[in-house]
């Protein structure tokens, strides 16, 4: 949520060459010829002419290599290019040179904003600020700092300020950005002022609507949230965003069609919209279209292969699939990446534990499975309790298998949720037969 303001434009209003000592007599001339080429260079990188812009600044450090604002302008034309580590050297030099410019400082805070150097950002902030105290841009900036930090009563601070100092055009940004960290503080009834406000002084961007969707969609009124993002679709038909959360709540109210429809027109324009295919896969997957499903969940693992929840998914389809081998991989794929996966471990140990494909059944590696499992989860999580009961019980050792099964009836959650299956499996050990096959569909985790 970085504050993307022209930055040349502010140049221009703070940089001016008092901030900056003069060059000693004997470089005089040099030093004008070198001031005429950053003053050039400015132009050039207002009207967007970046590459002379940077020949400018090139050649007036190599002519004049005490002069301050030569360094500013470059190392602004360098985060301009997205060079952020680059600018960084020369907006430290600029401020060596003329510490009393505030831009630079403002410049170099953007820079370790970008590279996630959060504390020494603020700290430029401030600088800025202390030199120029109705810099909104450096409040606004700082703010998204100390949101990234999580500290949201000094975030909401700084949108305070910024809202009153910076221009009319710019305030639906910030009342979005405020919203935004108004709604992680639990201030939900603020958040949406703030987001009904920016859709009142910009109804014609999508933005707005779709924060204030997302907000009615967090707290379950999802027919509000619909109403919203089909705003939002109306204002800019090809936002995926607004498309693909219209189709969440679709979803969510089981409106199977209307979600896959919206999911569809996000994937037309982006066909590599991650989200939108994770959401289309679980409906999908809710309708028992597997075939579907499983190409969305491979197209997701083609394009990040690292996602863990969907590789999990996938294996949990194809073991209800009866495909061992396919199911197998990528649980052993997903340890092999993260060995502290307690969900991989588990749904392996389920795997070996019940697979019908002797190929495939291993009791004791299961158990260990199901033992590391419960281990990373500090023996907390009853379902990892349930399959640890599965997983001895397949090496015969039933009178254990029931101590994890009661065990895990210990958690009321899972008692009122799994009760009458916890007693079928409770009856199954007292007969002395483990629980095989497991062919029932998978409860996929909604993303």
């Amino acid at each position: 949520m970085t504050i993307r303001l022209a930055l040349f434009v502010a140049l221009l209003a703070f940089s001016t060459p008092a901030a900056y000592p003069l060059a000693p007599p004997t470089h005089r001339k040099d030093t004008a010829t070198a001031a005429a080429l950053t003053s050039r260079g400015f132009t050039s990188g207002e009207k967007g002419d970046i590459a002379a812009a940077r020949k400018d600044f090139d050649e007036a450090i190599r002519l004049a290599p005490t002069l301050g604002r030569a360094y500013l302008g470059r190392g602004i034309i360098r985060a301009m290019s997205g060079e952020w580590e680059k600018a960084i050297p020369d907006l430290d030099e600029a401020i060596r040179l003329g510490p009393a410019d505030p831009l630079a400082y403002y410049n170099r805070g953007l820079a370790r904003l970008k590279t996630d150097n959060l504390d020494q950002a603020i700290n430029d902030f401030d600088g800025t600020i202390r030199l120029s105290p109705k810099h909104g841009a450096a409040f606004a900036n700082r703010a998204e700092a100390w949101a990234t930090k999580r500290e949201w009563r000094k975030a909401i601070g700084d949108f305070d300020q910024a809202l009153g100092l910076t221009d009319a055009d710019v305030r639906p940004y910030l009342l979005n950005a405020r919203g935004a960290v108004l709604a992680a503080a639990g201030e939900r009834e603020k958040a949406l002022k703030d987001y009904t406000e920016a859709i009142r002084l910009d109804p014609k961007s999508a933005v707005g609507f779709i924060n204030r969707g997302n907000l009615r969609g967090a707290g379950g009124e999802w027919e509000e949230a619909i109403r919203d993002f089909t705003e939002a679709v109306r204002v800019d038909p090809a936002s995926t965003c607004a498309l693909a959360n219209r189709g969440v709540a679709w979803r969510e109210l089981k409106e199977w069609d209307k979600a896959l429809a919206d999911f569809d027109k996000a994937l037309k324009i982006d066909p590599q919209l991650v989200r939108a295919l994770y959401s289309r896969a679980w409906v999908r997957s809710a309708k028992q279209e597997w075939d579907k499903a499983l190409a969305d969940y491979n197209e997701i693992i083609r394009l990040d292969p690292k996602i863990e929840d969907v590789r999990l998914t996938r294996g949990m389809i194809l073991r209800m699939r009866g495909e061992w081998k396919g199911a197998l991989a990528d649980f052993d794929e997903i340890v092999r990446l993260n060995p502290k996966s307690a969900g991989a471990l588990s749904e392996r140990a389920i795997f070996r534990a019940g697979c019908p494909d002797a190929k495939y059944f291993d009791a004791k590696k299961a158990v260990e499975d199901a033992t590391e499992a419960c281990k990373l989860s500090n023996g907390k999580n009853p379902d990892h309790l349930r399959v640890l009961g599965l997983a001895v019980a397949a090496t015969g050792d039933f009178a254990e298998a029931i101590k994890w099964e009661r065990k895990a009836l210990e958690d009321a959650d899972y008692a009122k949720r799994e009760g009458e299956t916890a007693k079928i499996y409770i009856r199954e050990y007292e007969a002395k037969r483990p629980i095989r096959g497991h062919a029932a569909p998978p409860a996929t985790k909604k993303p």
